[in-house]
């Protein structure tokens, strides 16, 4: 199908290519509707009937011959008309001309068909026919004129008046700001001249009125009332209510809240928090220009706020100053705030990177010797202080494993130095020596003075054989852990020892005065005198 080609230009045809078949080939559309005009005055059906039955050189023949091919058109695909009547009959050829068939008509209500019009090159000549009668064109005829020069004429003088007529209008000017004007600017007539687009919107004439009539307003006013006008809003605004009042076609609303003016839904006014309402001209007087701004404000204030700033001499600009000030404000001490925080947050690095330069970790856990004390690594605020050496009680190893062998028999001996230490000892007396296959979870769990416990997690995973790497380490971590706790126990019933022996003395001389008082015998003072001094 692509390599198929039209049997009149020869051009390729497509796939998907419009395309008429002939009786020897195709044709392709720009051919059949642009050159030839096949359709046209002619019904279709009848017409492709025809087209399929002629070659591609006998079609070609009826496209150079205009007259043969309206004459066929006629006789083999006439149009049919059963629904309408002829509007005229053609002034040269005499055949019924109906309404559908697009025919030129002269000045003088006479038509001429398309065949005759295409006959004499005459198709395009409707603009030369609405100014000339049907004698002219016979005369035209006669004198075997070209139509085809003549539109050309016709086009090329329709070009030189307008170009004098945009001439002509690039001298005018705006009689009040003095503008020139091209062909295209938008100008409004008033009565000794003209105005620009933008003196007219400078004025805002068309706003809540009526164009029609403030366009005949303009048109009895000279350009120096129109100014006067413009320079006085309040007398335009009452100019405009009386001789140009916008039409509604839904009553007003409300009235306005400053003035009294009725104001309509589709009206730009203002609502404020109390439910009142402000006009677009009190808006626009005491300039509440921002429309985001202005809606803001009015939702969180009252008619009475406003009109406290009005009597106060102050307008929407300086209410804006004043929100912006608050602004700046609150700007500030949102960033003296994050400042601190900055700070804080730096200091607290600070903080967190000592403890962990003078702590070691286990687990969850930092574990300051020297201090005595232990601090948790959380997750949203990195590393805090959690507990002192002196709330601990007590604290006991949490160990959990599994045996895959059924008849494993795994000793703590086998496995070597794994739990060497004070680690060993501990979890012996609670094992009896022996120890899973695979551990599971190894830890600490410490014991505070106000019942509350907490783990120190070493191991946590399944699957960890006894003797393996992690194992090892995770023991090796319990041992340095119960080392750090047992030396704080033993710190602190050292301290407790000394404080005792110190107090000796006063004890002794307060047991002496119960002895002297009567209140225990000489022997009970002897015996108590010895046990303070540990002898």
């Amino acid at each position: 199908m692509a390599k198929k080609k039209c049997g009149i230009c020869g051009k390729e045809l497509g796939f998907w290519d419009n395309k008429m078949p002939l009786k020897d080939g195709v044709i392709c559309y720009p051919c059949l509707f642009n050159k030839g005009n096949f359709y046209g005055g002619a019904d279709q059906r009848h017409m492709n009937g025809f087209l399929n039955s002629h070659t591609a050189a006998e079609i070609k023949e009826l496209m150079d011959n205009p007259v043969k091919l309206e004459i066929i058109k006629r006789k083999v695909a006439p149009v049919n008309h059963h629904h309408c009547k002829p509007i005229a009959q053609c002034a040269l050829c005499g055949q019924d001309i109906y309404k559908d068939d697009a025919p030129l008509e002269f000045k003088d209500s006479a038509y001429i068909c398309l065949d005759c019009a295409a006959k004499y090159r005459a198709t395009k000549a409707y603009n030369w026919a609405s100014e000339h009668t049907i004698e002219n064109f016979k005369e035209s005829i006669n004198q075997k004129i070209d139509f085809n020069d003549i539109n050309f004429k016709n086009a090329h003088n329709a070009h030189k008046e307008l170009k004098e007529i945009e001439q002509e209008k690039a001298k005018k000017k705006c009689n009040i700001c003095g503008k020139e004007l091209g062909f295209w600017s938008i100008e409004h007539p008033i009565k000794d001249g003209i105005i620009c687009d933008s003196c007219f919107e400078k004025g805002s004439f068309y706003k809540d009125t009526d164009p029609k009539k403030i366009r005949k307003f303009l048109q009895t006013k000279t350009a120096i009332e129109i100014q006067k006008l413009i320079n006085n809003p309040e007398e335009l605004q009452n100019i405009k209510k009386k001789v140009a009042p916008k039409k509604h076609s839904f009553p007003p609303i409300t009235k306005c809240a400053l003035c009294g003016q009725d104001i309509y839904r589709s009206d730009a006014y203002l609502k404020l928090k109390d439910s009142s309402y402000i006009c677009a001209n009190c808006k626009k007087k005491y300039n509440f220009t921002s429309i985001s701004k202005s809606i803001d404000w009015a939702s969180e204030h009252t008619i009475d706020d406003l009109k406290e700033y009005l009597d106060q001499g102050k307008d929407f600009s300086d209410i804006e100053l004043e929100i912006e000030q608050q602004r700046q404000k609150r700007s500030a001490e949102k960033e003296q705030e994050k400042a601190k925080k900055q700070a804080e947050k730096e200091k607290r690095k600070q903080e967190q990177a000592a403890i962990k330069a003078e702590s070691v970790c286990y687990g969850a856990y930092y574990f300051n010797i020297k201090k005595r004390k232990i601090y948790s690594n959380t997750v949203f605020h990195g590393i805090e202080f959690f507990v002192n050496a002196d709330e601990i009680v007590s604290y006991r190893v949490n160990e959990k494993g599994h045996d895959k062998n059924k008849h494993h028999v795994f000793t703590r001996a086998a496995v070597g130095a794994i739990i060497a230490g004070p680690a060993g000892a501990v979890i012996a007396g609670t094992t009896g020596g022996k120890i899973n296959e695979y551990i599971d979870e190894l830890g600490v769990i410490i014991n505070l003075a106000d019942g509350s416990n907490f783990e120190v997690s070493l191991l946590n995973a399944k699957n960890n054989k006894a003797d393996g790497f992690f194992v090892r380490h995770a023991y090796s971590e319990l041992n340095h852990v119960i080392a750090i706790l047992d030396g704080w126990k033993a710190t602190k019933k050292a301290v407790e020892d000394t404080k005792d022996n110190t107090d000796a003395p006063a004890e002794i001389r307060r047991y002496k005065q119960l002895m002297d008082d009567g209140i225990i015998t000489q022997e009970e003072f002897e015996a108590k005198k010895k046990q303070l001094l540990g002898l």
